[in-house]
């Protein structure tokens, strides 16, 4: 994805950023604190890449900018994927 946008210049991407796989017990933690099982897909995001974050916006414009995995994340540029760490 990322290398796509970077081939269009009409975009600039500013930060990306792929977390190393979450522990087994960061994923016990985060079940026990919704007080649920995680879900067999979302568990497996987790187990690949603890937390992604992608950020772009179009060439020649300025936005504020997004602190990677921060809260909240709204009026961030028109390209953000801002998904969270399992656990903090």
């Amino acid at each position: 994805m990322v290398a796509q946008l970077r081939a269009d210049d009409r975009v600039e991407v500013y930060t990306y950023t792929v977390r190393p796989p979450a522990s087994a017990a960061d994923l016990a933690a985060a079940a026990k604190a919704v007080m649920a099982p995680i879900p067999a897909q979302l568990e497996a995001f987790y187990r690949a890449h603890d937390g992604v974050f992608p950020e772009w916006g179009l060439a020649g414009h300025d936005y504020e900018r997004t602190e990677p995995f921060s809260q909240p994340d709204y009026g961030q540029p028109p390209g953000c994927i801002n998904l969270s760490r399992c656990r903090d």
